[in-house]
């Protein structure tokens, strides 16, 4: 079985901590876990689901894309099937998700959610 670098494991440790940061964010937001945990869920399976169908360009900017991108050393390859190529027959456009920008994607949208529910809860129960 394959070790994996410390580069990895760091980076693994990392999503563990995005992941948790978003599902406290989100808890904060909608002030009930099990609400949280269905939004999370139809995000998961449905969303996304239906976004890699109907717009294979956005792939790259999806949470579970970024994810993943973030734990594959060196980034991860996602292949665009979305225009003819000069053949006549659709080609892919391969984009590589680098670990830098999936930890930004995922910084960016975790502080979104968090800096969201910190405001809301500020506003809501201090006042």
């Amino acid at each position: 079985m394959a070790r994996l670098d410390r580069a990895t494991q760091g980076r693994g440790v990392l999503l563990t901590v995005f992941a948790a940061l978003l599902g406290f964010g989100l808890t904060n937001l909608i002030r009930n876990t099990g609400a949280a945990l269905g939004i999370g869920f139809v995000y998961f399976a449905v969303a996304e689901t239906a976004v890699k169908n109907l717009r294979p360009a956005w792939e790259p900017w999806l949470l579970s894309s970024n994810a993943a991108g973030l734990i594959a050393p060196g980034g991860l390859k996602v292949y665009i099937f979305d225009a003819v190529g000069r053949t006549g027959f659709n080609e892919p456009r391969v984009y590589v998700i680098h670990n830098l920008q999936a930890g930004l994607v995922l910084g960016m949208v975790t502080a979104v959610i968090v800096g969201a529910g910190v405001y809301l809860f500020q506003r809501r129960d201090l006042h």
